[in-house]
């Protein structure tokens, strides 16, 4: 039992020196038995009792002291073995922190830069929904109610669509190219060896210019709102640019469209052009002997509502008066993506699909046909196409 608690190093500075005391009492009391029996001197029974008493005493308290020892170590080996898990718990979240930061340190930018997008779009959308609704304020006192309408008003947009009277051509066929529904445009069944094709506004759709490139058309194609084409085809030719009405525009002009190509003077060209509104300026700025380039043209004309506005209706009446000396309509359809609107006391779409034929290449006639007709196709699916009869003020 001493010497367990000798070799007990943990134990406190104190209790090792009341043991010391303890044990050198009784290193004293064990050599004055040994000089007693050594002498042969009777050991009275007093001293016995008292070293045996002493012993007892010894022999207790070094069993507390003993127990109070396992006690402790026992303690201090479940502290020991917490603080090895705690550093085991630290070791694996530490490692756990390096896979990951790193992770979160790449996914937290995209996150945070969708949101930015998100908010982006929604910016956009906000942005637009105040456009209809600035549009729809501006056509409260010129568009819509029928008490606005004034004589001169109406007999000015008639005399403007006169412009767009169709005619029957003769001798030649009309045929669908493109898709169904949005994306086909009705034109006349005339593609002409050596026909180039122009294709303004391409957008997610390349029905048209694959049709006429089939007929053996080279297809130059502009679009600035996409980077590359949805489909390629080995006569496309496209480039990522706008069609402007002025020189100092970023983009080409319908002039150099031509030229840039290197179009061969005597080669028919077919044009379409979706342009989403700068329709307008591009042909009220294009002379007309580079309109007489083209053998067709179809287009969309968007925003007929704002022929209410004085301006707007000017610029109308110069682009379709200088088509028509060169053009004759054979064709009209109305995009029903769009609304029918009252302007001044005449319903039209607020988009006009025309396709145009140049006089001089082809004959026509006056003509009592009603659209739409047989070829033509709703724009949007699912929803009635617009009536316009024989589109005739």
């Amino acid at each position: 039992m001493f010497q367990m608690a000798k070799n007990i190093r943990s134990f406190p500075r104190d209790v090792f020196s009341v043991l010391k005391i303890i044990l050198d009492r009784l290193d004293i009391l064990s050599n004055r038995v040994d000089v007693l029996e050594r002498k042969k001197i009777i050991i009275p029974q007093s001293l016995i009792r008292e070293m045996t008493s002493g012993m007892s005493s010894v022999n207790e308290f070094c069993d507390e002291t003993t127990q109070f020892l396992i006690e402790q170590h026992r303690d201090i080996t479940n502290l020991l073995n917490t603080q090895k898990k705690l550093l085991e718990q630290s070791t694996n979240t530490e490692a756990l922190a390096r896979i990951i930061v790193p992770a979160m340190e790449q996914s937290i930018p995209s996150i945070v830069q969708e949101q930015i997008d998100r908010l982006a779009r929604l910016s956009e959308t906000q942005n637009q929904k105040l456009e209809v609704l600035e549009s729809l304020a501006r056509a409260q006192e010129t568009v819509f109610p029928s008490w606005n309408a004034t004589p001169e008003g109406s007999e000015e947009i008639r005399h403007i669509l006169r412009f767009l009277a169709p005619r029957r051509a003769k001798d030649v066929e009309k045929c669908r190219v493109g898709r169904d529904y949005d994306g086909g445009y009705v034109m006349l069944d005339s593609f002409p060896s050596g026909s180039v094709a122009i294709s303004l506004g391409i957008n997610d759709d390349v029905s048209w210019d694959l049709a006429v490139a089939e007929r053996g058309c080279e297809v130059f194609q502009y679009d600035h709102t996409i980077s590359a084409l949805p489909q390629s085809h080995k006569r496309f030719h496209f480039y990522s640019q706008r069609i402007t009405a002025q020189e100092e525009e970023e983009g080409r002009l319908l002039r150099d469209v031509i030229w840039d190509n290197a179009i061969p003077q005597n080669a028919p060209i077919i044009l379409k052009m979706d342009i989403e509104g700068d329709e307008w300026s591009v042909f009220d700025t294009t002379s007309l002997d580079i309109l007489e380039r083209f053998t067709q043209i179809v287009v969309e004309f968007h925003h007929c509502e704002r022929l209410a506005e004085p301006e707007f209706r000017a610029r109308a009446e110069r682009v379709f008066k200088k088509l028509a000396e060169k053009f004759f309509v054979f064709h009209v359809h109305g995009n029903n993506c769009g609304n029918l609107v009252n302007v001044q006391n005449i319903i039209l779409p607020e988009s006009l699909e025309i396709s145009f034929a140049r006089k001089d290449l082809y004959s026509s006639e006056e003509t009592d046909e009603l659209f739409p007709q047989v070829l033509d196709m709703p724009n949007q699916e699912g929803r009635a196409d617009f009536y316009l009869g024989c589109f005739r003020f």
